[in-house]
């Protein structure tokens, strides 16, 4: 009974919500998160070994975060000073490695585009630092700090002056309720190449992962166009021996006459095959009231059906080692009787309505 009267943790609001959102996070250290374990555990009134089970640690650990915290209050999250040699470099060192790869390496006087362990050395010992950190270090601590100096994603930024109508339009038709409406979501993959290897692969074995020929044989290439309904996501795919207006619109002509809804709204990008005489000609040939909605420049990710395209290359286009073309369309429409199955589900696109609400940029206008 001593042991647990001396380990009463009591937190306030603040420090509850805080070791809560520290135990969610994952960026949170395994040692931090079981200590505040330990301490919203015990805060709820759980004994010294209930605590200890909760937090995967032995009871005397808690026993000690409890004790640790009655004394130091937060401070004892985190680990106590350790005898021993005291540290080479202070947290001025750090931060300065820090904010060096948050900058372009030609402010630093370096012909480079991106940085490297070793250039940072480079850069410390020109600024004045005679013993600069090993790379592990250095390592250790950009990986502390998650800057990945090594990586960089790109983005692309609309310049289409109807940015927002386009987009509007797009997330009202994504919610459509209307049953005499039918939504459609249109897009081709072109250039599919249908290529063979002289071997077969090697599926993976204990430290080893999938291997594969590099050499191979191209057996033909084609288009692929994918129709999705937007009301329960279904997917149509047919092959397209030549992307042309003509052949395109014959696809889309074939899919429409078989569609009972007089009303048709059909996603797609601002190809220039999309408005060619010989494509509008055929939507108009099947006897239905069309509009087309095509998504701003640059903003493919607003078509749903570019989120199939990349399960399919993905899944089966990236590794499929196929004798011919007829093959390889034989195997992407038996993945799509696949997906409509078990994959296919009624489309909303809520992110797009978030994006609507929330992206400003000051260049672009939107």
């Amino acid at each position: 009974m001593a042991a647990q009267a001396l380990t009463a943790v009591v937190l306030t609001p603040e420090e509850e919500v805080l070791l809560e959102q520290m135990v969610m996070a994952r960026t949170t250290a395994a040692a931090v998160a079981t200590r505040a374990r330990v301490l919203g555990a015990r805060h709820q009134g759980a004994s010294l070994a209930a605590c200890a089970r909760q937090a995967g640690c032995s009871r005397s650990t808690a026993y000690r975060v409890c004790r640790r915290f009655r004394r130091q209050g937060l401070q004892a999250l985190w680990e106590a000073p350790r005898p021993g040699r005291p540290p080479g470099y202070g947290p001025q060192v750090r931060d300065f490695f820090c904010a060096l790869v948050r900058q372009d390496p030609r402010q630093a006087g370096l012909p480079l585009t991106r940085w490297s362990l070793y250039w940072l050395q480079v850069a410390a010992r020109r600024a004045g630092l005679r013993k600069p950190p090993s790379r592990e270090t250095l390592r250790r601590w950009l990986h502390g700090a998650q800057l990945p100096w090594y990586r960089h994603r790109s983005w692309q930024t609309s310049n289409d002056p109807h940015f927002w109508p386009k987009l509007k339009r797009l997330c009202a038709l994504y919610q459509n309720t209307d049953p005499h409406l039918l939504v459609l979501a249109f897009d081709e993959k072109p250039q599919i190449q249908a290529l063979d290897k002289r071997l077969p692969d090697r599926f993976p074995i204990p430290g080893h992962p999938r291997q594969r020929q590099h050499d191979y044989l191209r057996r033909g290439t084609f288009t692929l166009c994918a129709i999705q309904r937007v009301r329960d996501g279904k997917v149509h795919i047919a092959p397209c021996p030549r992307h042309t207006a003509a052949a395109t619109g014959v696809i889309l002509f074939r899919y429409l006459r078989r569609r009972p809804e007089p009303r048709v709204a059909i996603i797609l990008d601002n190809l220039s095959v999309h408005g060619a005489p010989p494509f509008l000609a055929a939507l108009a040939a099947s006897g239905k009231h069309i509009e087309l909605a095509p998504t701003p420049t640059y903003s493919s990710w607003a078509n749903s059906v570019e989120c199939f395209l990349n399960h399919l290359q993905r899944d089966v286009l990236a590794l499929a080692s196929v004798g011919s073309v007829p093959e390889l369309t034989r195997l992407s429409q038996r993945y799509t009787q696949l997906y409509n199955r078990t994959r296919a589900r009624p489309l909303r696109m809520p992110g797009l309505g978030r994006y609507i609400h929330s992206l400003r940029t000051y260049k672009s206008g939107h």
